[in-house]
């Protein structure tokens, strides 16, 4: 993987880069490629924000007609953008896991349905930054953000009690009130958009739920046949997978509408509480001295392509936001066209820093993009979507299997992937299924360089259980 390091100043990655060391400089340039180690944000504290369930196309600085986020609106003015941010698939657990590793799902193996835990022997951007001197501590919904799955290491603190952004965020306050002086990393988590389990699939109290609902006239409580919320709409999938209903039906199109207003009713309550943390930023000094990126792990369906929830990693689930603010608002409103994926955020985190990525990094960082960079247009990234795979290139979406390719659809003048045009496409079919053949072999090699993985197994308490089953999770 590309490792160049850019001076200047380039913090960036699905990162928030909180409370500054002495060595951080951030109102510096980022003129010209310099040597490692030479960044001036060698210094700087980082915190990497992840909201859970976060679709780009859903937040009004992606285009979104709704005004559900007004403070990241404001926020992105001052940041860089990615209009193409993909992530690797297969769900909370594994896109996590790869966004501190930089290893695909098929190379580290972490998935929800393994039982497995991340191999202790793995390097993780936690671990790294420790060696490199950081203080590490993390905030997190737990349920598959947790220590259970290996999450947690590298971390010397690693909350995972949840209870939204409203609970976790007093103690991120305290925990930097607590860890002033010297470098620190911060990982920040919450479920907050996630479909909860109790009535409404999306409920955040009456009036974040009337916020775009209000005039939709429907009467729906969010259960059905003793089924409710998150279960509710599983349920509802899982029939529509066994071939007896189409999850369509299960609803009335005002109904649809109704649980999509719920969705981005809690899109806006995260968004107020993240700008509360951006203003705690403000006034203890931190804004200018911090660089702030914000991403998701995946998107949310509203039967699309015939699902609810996340279940596959058509765009809906697959595209999610990554928002980058570098200090004294360098580089702000740029936005970035090209294809990233999950993948970028360690090797870009480190690179920004000035420290070079081990050597189990298969992702790029992508500081050359936003200095004004190319060369890395093009580049296909491969991620799970049930029992098919997909080939996400800047411009096709490839479904396929070893077999051959099932679905094929042309970003450009069909970005919801409403046609498939495999048959009247063959060349580009044929094409883009080499590319994923060869990305198979690449990711089944590095799995094999890293050795036999350890029996590391994931063990869950009680309350990681009933914690998973309110998310839907778990029966």
């Amino acid at each position: 993987a590309a490792r160049g390091a850019l001076a200047g100043g380039a913090c960036l990655g699905l990162v928030l880069l909180a409370g500054a060391g002495a060595g951080c400089r951030g109102e510096r340039r980022l003129d010209r490629p310099a040597a490692l180690h030479a960044s001036p944000w060698s210094g700087c504290d980082v915190l990497l924000i992840s909201i859970d369930t976060l679709r780009a196309d859903h937040l009004h600085t992606y285009g979104y007609p709704r005004a559900t986020s007004p403070n990241l609106d404001r926020f992105a003015r001052e940041a860089v953008l990615f209009e193409q941010n993909i992530n690797t698939g297969g769900g909370t657990l594994p896109v996590h896991v790869s966004m501190l590793t930089s290893l695909p799902p098929a190379v580290h193996g972490v998935w929800a349905d393994n039982g497995r835990a991340l191999d202790s022997r793995r390097v993780t951007l936690a671990a790294q930054l420790h060696a490199a001197g950081y203080r590490t501590g993390a905030f997190t919904g737990g349920g598959y953000v947790s220590s259970s799955f290996g999450l947690a290491h590298g971390f010397d603190d690693f909350d995972e009690t949840g209870g939204g952004l409203r609970a976790e965020l007093p103690r991120l306050y305290g925990w930097l009130d607590g860890h002033q002086g010297g470098k620190r990393f911060l990982f920040l988590h919450t479920y907050d958009v996630h479909s909860g389990f109790d009535k409404l699939p999306y409920d955040h109290g009456e009036a974040w739920n009337r916020l775009f609902t209000a005039a939709a006239g429907v009467r729906f409580d969010g259960c059905r046949g003793g089924k409710c919320a998150s279960r509710l709409l599983a349920s509802v999938n899982q029939d529509a997978e066994a071939g007896r209903i189409r999850a369509d039906q299960a609803f009335t199109p005002a109904e649809i509408e109704y649980i999509e207003g719920l969705y981005d009713g809690g899109i806006a309550y995260a968004d107020a509480e993240i700008g509360q943390l951006f203003d705690q930023l403000k006034a203890r000094g931190l804004w200018d001295k911090t660089l702030i990126v914000l991403t998701a792990d995946h998107g949310e369906e509203f039967a699309e392509h015939g699902l609810f929830l996340h279940d596959q990693n058509h765009e809906e689930v697959a595209r999610v936001p990554l928002l980058i603010r570098f200090p004294h608002a360098r580089f702000g409103g740029r936005r970035i066209s090209g294809l990233v994926s999950t993948l970028e955020v360690m090797p870009t985190i480190l690179d920004a820093l000035g420290i070079g990525a081990n050597r189990e990094v298969m992702g790029r960082s992508v500081l050359p993009l936003i200095a004004g960079g190319s060369g890395r247009e093009g580049l296909p990234w491969v991620y799970m979507a049930g029992a098919l795979e997909k080939l996400r290139a800047p411009t096709w979406a490839l479904f396929a299997n070893p077999k051959g390719p099932v679905q094929l659809f042309d970003l450009q003048r069909d970005p919801g992937e409403a046609a498939n045009v495999l048959a009247s496409h063959p060349a580009a079919a044929a094409s883009l299924f080499a590319e994923y053949q060869a990305a198979r072999r690449r990711d089944l090699a590095a799995r094999r360089s890293l050795g036999s993985p350890s029996d590391a197994v994931a063990h869950l308490a009680s309350g990681e259980r009933a914690r998973l089953r309110a998310l839907g999770y778990l029966k």
